[in-house]
């Protein structure tokens, strides 16, 4: 017999006496007769081989009569030789079942079996502990096989166990093989788990647009189980004479705004075929919306691949719609000769809510689960500089919750596994009271920037209300562990944090190309400033920019139902200041109606709309390098009163060195498009 924890039961054994020569005299002349410890009988317990890990406790059930008496367990002793799944830590017994799964089959049983005494230092109990583990025989996993060749590649092996798999670690085998009667005679042949198809055999007999279909049954089987399996080869026929491909069907893909990048293969078999048995290209500069489709370029597209960001079909869906966008584009093989293929679209619009990538951006469970904060003082010490969340719904701008942020405070927020390379994000942060002060946003990798610190401000303009600041930026492969980070300096509020994925296409864009880049060399719709010209010189992008040489307003008059309540809006564009110098370079864009401002072009109220106290027209950014992407969001609905923009002419207003200063600066890609 084996005997074990010799060590862990003479320890125990001292440390009892220990304890009873702390409790006074033992004399038998003076003491009471000790009662023996007793228990509810032996202890068993049953456990599958895919069971998680379970604890014993030996002493369950145990008591003792003589107050004081503390139990312990004695001389635990088993005659199992093989204990790799089982642990002994004093008075508990770990069991792992899987530990055995290799040596149990199905209804099979490993029992252990412990011997040991239930002790309160002076008299013993015996009880026994038995553990079965019952094996379980895992079945193997797969599903049926469908393969295509053409029959120019003249022969293909397959192996009948592709993609088998058997949890139980067992080799797996082929058993009873079978072909199918109509099966080529000759064709086929099968050895050794694996089946050759020889073309040659019938290649004279097919013709392009032919295929030939062979079918071969079998089953897999480990040494209990033995399951049924298909594999299905087809040999598709080919065309002497050059033939151009064939388009059997339109190409499909079906996704939601909020879904991750939809890769879809334009050359998909059997859509597409050529019977040549020639590779086929798509033509990507060829594809051309059909209808009311919008003219995307989806420009991550690539080779026979049309990447599509569904989040660009945001503006054109209504609240939870789903609708088909087609789009034609041309098929070649490389002798030249082309077919027109189509590819449709099935897009379903999200909610808001579905495109924030951040967990915790609302504080709604009154924690701030995945945030970090700093106090920014050197001993970080300081009580007085902390974030927390607050329940006060008068205060939040959505919910009941907000984050308060008091003293200079670094705020940080795991964005790993959250953002799609390639892909673009805003992160908006609606700040309230928070004057006359500068705070930062920024996306980092450690103590690296990924991004420009954003650095915004309120400037005086505290409306008591939450205004968004934001800041731009595309994923690239710097991006492995960023952080978003939030830097502020004094106090203020933040709620309803988002980041969100948008896609730019000019085709969604409010302002048409010309206005967005000046390519031909003219301001286009813009009333440009009296210090603003067109440069080609200073330039940011392509050939022309707006270049300002000090201060003043560059407007653009949009038509009505350019801005519509209900909808957001995100202002971006590209900002270079060649005098640039780590200082004051404050710029701010307006959006408001035209007809909002006075002989001199100041705005001014109207329809008791009380701009400067309940409107969110204007945001205010400072450059924190000499060439930014400057970013804006426009929430009527949470910022204004108005019940009617769609109705009113609106303007862009945007302005440089707005007290004064005398900084250059180059203005480039002015967007304007709808966003969730």
């Amino acid at each position: 017999m084996k005997k074990l924890n010799t060590t862990k039961i003479l320890l125990s054994a001292a440390v009892a006496a220990s304890l009873s020569a702390c409790g006074g005299s033992d004399s038998n002349s003076k003491s009471s007769a000790n009662n023996a410890p007793t228990h509810n009988g032996n202890l068993s317990v049953t456990v599958s081989e895919n069971d998680r890990a379970s604890t014993i406790n030996l002493l369950n059930g145990a008591t003792d009569l003589d107050a004081g008496d503390a139990l312990r367990v004695r001389d635990l002793t088993t005659t199992e030789a093989d204990l790799s799944g089982v642990t002994e830590n004093f008075f508990q017994i770990t069991v792992t079942p899987s530990a055995y799964k290799d040596s149990l089959d199905s209804g099979e049983t490993k029992e252990i079996v412990y011997t040991y005494s239930v002790s309160d230092g002076k008299q013993d109990t015996p009880r026994t502990l038995t553990i079965a583990i019952e094996g379980y025989d895992e079945a193997p996993v797969f599903s049926n096989l469908t393969r295509t060749f053409s029959e120019e590649a003249g022969s293909r092996t397959y192996n009948l166990l592709e993609g088998a798999t058997d949890a139980d670690g067992e080799t797996l085998s082929v058993a009873n093989f079978s072909q199918a009667e109509t099966n080529i005679d000759g064709a086929a042949t099968y050895a050794n788990g694996s089946v050759t198809i020889d073309s040659s055999v019938f290649a004279d007999d097919i013709k392009g647009g032919d295929t030939v279909t062979f079918v071969f049954n079998y089953e897999i089987a480990d040494h209990n189980h033995s399951l049924p399996r298909t594999l299905t080869v087809n040999v598709t026929g080919v065309s002497t004479e050059p033939e151009p491909p064939t388009v059997n069907d339109t190409i499909t893909a079906t996704m939601s705004t909020a879904d991750s990048q939809v890769m879809v293969d334009l050359v998909a078999s059997p859509e597409i075929i050529d019977w040549n048995g020639d590779d086929v290209t798509a033509d990507l500069s060829t594809l051309t919306p059909v209808g009311d489709a919008p003219a995307f370029n989806f420009a991550l597209s690539s080779g026979n691949t049309l990447v599509v960001e569904p989040v660009a079909f945001y503006s054109r869906l209504a609240e939870a719609e789903t609708k088909s966008f087609a789009y034609t584009y041309t098929v070649s093989d490389p002798g030249g000769l082309t077919a027109q293929a189509t590819v449709s679209l099935s897009v379903t619009k999200d909610t808001v809510a579905a495109h924030n990538v951040m967990p915790n951006a609302s504080f709604e469970d009154g924690t701030m689960a995945g945030w970090t904060q700093v106090p920014t003082q050197a001993d970080g010490t300081e009580v007085e500089n902390f974030a927390a969340v607050v329940t006060d719904a008068a205060n939040a701008k959505q919910g009941t919750n907000y984050l308060q942020v008091t003293g200079d405070v670094k705020l940080s927020y795991d964005l790993t596994g959250l953002l799609e390379q390639g892909s673009s994000y805003y992160v908006e942060l609606p700040a309230r009271d928070k004057s006359w002060g500068n705070w930062y946003g920024s996306i980092s990798e450690g103590l690296t920037l990924l991004t420009e610190r954003f650095r915004f401000s309120d400037h005086g303009w505290n409306p008591g209300i939450y205004l968004s600041h934001t800041g731009t930026f595309t994923v690239d492969d710097r991006y492995i562990e960023p952080a978003l980070k939030i830097e502020s300096a004094g106090n203020l509020k933040l709620d309803d944090i988002r980041l969100v994925k948008y896609a730019f296409e000019q085709a969604n864009n409010i302002l048409s190309e010309q206005d967005s880049t000046f390519e031909d060399g003219s301001a286009g719709n813009w009333v440009l400033g009296g210090n603003s010209t067109i440069s080609n010189t200073t330039v940011i992008d392509g050939d022309y920019s707006i270049y300002a040489t000090g201060g003043g307003a560059n407007d653009i008059v949009m038509p009505a139902g350019s801005i519509q309540n209900g909808k957001r809006y995100l202002l971006e564009f590209d900002i270079y200041s060649p005098d640039f110098a780590p200082d004051n370079h404050p710029t701010r864009a307006w959006i408001l109606d035209s007809t909002a401002v006075d002989g001199s072009g100041n705005p001014i109220n109207t329809n008791a709309e009380v701009f400067a106290s309940t409107a969110e027209w204007r945001t205010i950014r400072f450059l924190d390098a000499a060439t930014v992407r400057w970013s804006m969001i426009f929430d009527i609905d949470h910022t204004s009163h108005l019940d009617d923009w769609a109705t009113r002419e609106t303007m862009l207003r945007l302005e440089t060195n707005i007290w004064g200063q005398g900084y250059t600066y180059a203005i480039d890609n002015v967007r304007l498009i709808e966003i969730p």
